[in-house]
């Protein structure tokens, strides 16, 4: 639905039945359904033409290797084309993330230890391949964590949100969190707000 590169397109409700009676019904079906929401307008003719052509993706350029130039956006809260394909860039970089880190196997409750205070959620998953540590910021402001269950390992960072590769606006501090981690070095860390960081220890030779 464009979701890995911020489409700004809306994903509205459209049907095309042949059946006048049953357009009707869903019409008023639709309008039932968000009649708490009228005071915002009725929800867009499911039936209309334009209503499926409002809908429609514009994918963004496959030519989207090289970080491009920002700019502001033509409209008020939507994407520009080069905050899509920096969108679009981190997505894929997140599904290699998912295969060298092989995350699609089955976990065993007892592999898994999760946290979560407030803004803060942060997991660790057991795994051959190498432990996983995975830091969720929900807040607007930076978090200080001191209590990791580091062990006696060393975590390697794999992928964040923060690189300024994947910011729009360069980070104030780009070097808020290490590149790894370990009980004997690291006895807090600056988690910045909005943000996700993964971590893996003892990764398998040759993850790049």
């Amino acid at each position: 639905m464009g979701e890995e590169y911020g489409e700004n397109a809306p994903f509205l409700y459209f049907v095309s039945h042949g059946d006048e009676h049953l357009i009707e019904s869903v019409r008023k079906g639709r309008k039932e359904e968000f009649r708490a929401f009228h005071s915002e307008g009725t929800p867009p003719d499911p039936a209309s033409p334009k209503t499926f052509h409002n809908s429609v993706l514009h994918w963004v350029p496959k030519s989207d290797t090289a970080k491009p130039v920002l700019q502001q956006a033509d409209v008020v809260g939507q994407n520009t084309p080069a905050q899509q394909s920096l969108l679009h860039r981190f997505y894929k970089r997140l599904i290699e993330v998912r295969k060298q880190c092989k995350l699609m196997v089955i976990a065993q409750h007892p592999d898994i230890t999760v946290e979560h205070t407030n803004d803060l959620l942060y997991y660790r998953r057991a795994m051959k391949s190498g432990d996983l540590l995975c830091l969720m910021n929900f807040g607007e402001s930076t978090l200080v964590l001191d209590d990791l269950p580091l062990g006696d390992k060393t975590w390697y960072q794999r992928v964040s949100s923060i690189d300024a590769e994947w910011c729009t606006v360069p980070p104030d501090e780009p070097d808020l969190l290490p590149k790894t981690l370990t009980a004997k070095t690291t006895s807090k860390v600056s988690l910045p707000s909005l943000s996700i960081t993964l971590y893996q220890s003892d990764p398998d030779i040759g993850f790049v």
